[in-house]
């Protein structure tokens, strides 16, 4: 409005006057991240310990080089700005507590940039108990246990993802872990 009073020249004036930086930004390139390194693909400790996370983006000389950490279970572990996480709760414990959200059974930390479209690191928390494989399951090998595989279970993999019910067969050779009530128990699938 006031631009088109021809009798206000201090408005134009500061209008052209702001135009005028605009042209040192006409050949900057944007340099986005391509992946982002981390030093861990899990973390294992047991409640009260602490893990230093680092982390790299690449290209070394993307545009906007930081990263931000959060964590998908702050009950489970958190993690501050720099990457240290403090292990909070029994990850066993929490299992057996959660009825079917698997929210509520996985922890794992996440390093993203700033960019929509980014790169993410994973870091996958477990504790002490719970990371060592309670059982290793073939044709040959006596299922007993605490698990009882005659009676309703549920199978799922390590990222908290239910693959099967009530049987293992047709599963790939891997981790898994299994559940039947309250009771969880990682196995080997052999």
């Amino acid at each position: 409005l006031y631009l088109q009073d021809p009798g206000n020249n201090l408005v134009k004036e500061a209008y052209y006057d702001a135009d005028a930086c605009w042209y040192r930004f006409s050949s900057y390139v944007l340099i986005q991240p391509e992946k982002i390194e981390g030093d861990q693909q899990e973390i294992e400790g047991k409640p009260g310990e602490s893990f230093q996370l680092t982390a790299k983006v690449w290209p070394e000389d993307v545009t906007l080089p930081q990263l931000f950490w959060r964590s998908t279970n702050p009950d489970v572990a958190t993690v501050d700005e720099n990457g240290l996480v403090t292990i909070h709760a029994d990850i066993s414990e929490i299992i057996s507590r959660a009825d079917s959200d698997d929210e509520v059974r996985s922890c794992k930390i996440i390093a993203e940039t700033l960019y929509a479209d980014g790169p993410v690191l994973e870091v996958t928390v477990y504790d002490e108990t719970s990371a060592g494989i309670d059982d290793v399951i073939s044709d040959n090998a006596d299922n007993s246990g605490e698990i009882d595989y005659t009676a309703p279970y549920d199978v799922y993999n390590l990222n908290g993802v239910k693959v099967a019910t009530d049987s293992l067969e047709g599963l790939n050779h891997g981790f898994y872990i299994i559940r039947q009530g309250r009771v969880a128990k990682k196995i080997a699938l052999n």
